[in-house]
């Protein structure tokens, strides 16, 4: 079996452009402390040799079943054919929205292919990584002009939304973000169109380097094989007032989740009170607690020391893997007892 590793959550760095952000994020460096005009791998297996790893690069989506068998402990595959497709001008017989639906479904039939070699093979790690996040600009973007001491190239012309800067004097707060190479750890200083905004020419199709949050997100997958443990199991706790027999009560559960991974698509049945609830997503080794549930305590139920103990089943995904549980959680019941009559029967006789 092989898991993907649970989800992690980093800051990207600034501007959202390639050369930039997404080499950072590889390296896990700042960009001032890598060679940012270097390939995004060589800045990745630098980085990553110097931590005691060995690399391998994988040039195409195709390359990577085979690629996996080769020895090393980290594999690496850029695809940057959804790039591509974004920055691609609009034009009416163009379906973008199909065609990366398309990609991805064949990325993702690759990268099972590389899984299930990998999982025989030993312990080992791959990347997947592709470009930024793109926007499209509305007919109402507006446009800027070139600043003074703005310094031209490639990077530019393709996005349109940043540009490096040497003097950012004539630069005013509302139109630009100014992102300076000390404050932000980059090689030079970078004047940042703000909002719906796009310097000189606005761009053909979709694009990034500004700020918008689709343009800042840099997806990147980590892969390693792994299992689900088998002996751990979800545990419940009512965590709300205790409950009266004979009538409909409220109460609440809570439910920890004990596994690294994410619990996904929890169902919760109480089959002797008709009972059944669902959660989301449980985030690895949390507790989370259930919206308020109803249930009647039958007068007989058993009860003893203010507990009833309550059957219930789950079902649920951790780790791509489908689980069911049968479990018990002990309900909380608030009985009559002795001091509890004595102070009912002393209101009648004041």
């Amino acid at each position: 079996m092989v898991l993907a590793c649970e989800p992690q959550y980093t800051f990207a760095m600034l501007p959202s452009v390639t050369s930039i952000s997404r080499k950072a994020a590889l390296a896990g460096q700042l960009p001032s402390q890598i060679d940012i005009s270097n390939d995004d791998t060589t800045p990745f297996m630098e980085s990553w040799r110097k931590r005691g790893y060995e690399v391998e690069i994988v040039e195409q989506v195709d390359k990577l079943p085979e690629a996996i068998q080769s020895p090393a402990q980290i594999y690496l595959l850029i695809y940057n054919r959804l790039d591509e497709i974004a920055h691609r001008p609009e034009h009416r017989l163009t379906n973008r929205q199909f065609e990366i639906e398309t990609q991805l479904n064949y990325l993702a039939g690759k990268v099972e292919e590389a899984m299930e070699v990998l999982g025989q093979l030993g312990d080992a790690y791959v990347f997947v990584s592709t470009d930024h996040g793109s926007t499209s600009l509305s007919e109402n973007a507006v446009k800027l002009d070139v600043p003074p001491s703005a310094k031209l190239d490639e990077t530019f012309e393709q996005h349109r939304r940043f540009i490096r800067i040497a003097d950012t004097s004539a630069l005013n707060q509302h139109d630009w973000f100014v992102l300076s190479a000390d404050s932000f750890g980059l090689p030079e200083t970078y004047a940042v169109a703000k909002g719906e905004r796009f310097i000189e020419r606005k761009p053909g199709g979709y694009t990034h380097g500004g700020f918008t949050p689709e343009e800042t997100i840099i997806p990147m997958i980590v892969f390693q094989p792994g299992s689900v443990p088998t002996e751990l199991l979800l545990s419940f706790a009512h965590i709300s007032e205790p409950v009266r027999r004979g009538r409909i009560q409220s109460f609440r559960l809570a439910v920890d989740n004990p596994f690294s991974l994410a619990i996904t698509s929890l169902e919760i049945f109480l089959p002797k009170f008709g009972i059944h609830t669902k959660l989301t997503r449980i985030p690895p080794t949390t507790r989370i607690e259930t919206e308020e549930l109803e249930i009647r305590l039958q007068e007989k139920y058993p009860v003893k020391d203010g507990v009833a103990e309550v059957e219930l089943t789950t079902s649920y995904s951790v780790g791509g893997v489908e689980k069911r549980q049968v479990a018990s959680f002990a309900l909380k019941v608030h009985e009559l007892y002795r001091t509890d009559l004595d102070e009912f029967g002393e209101m009648f006789d004041e």
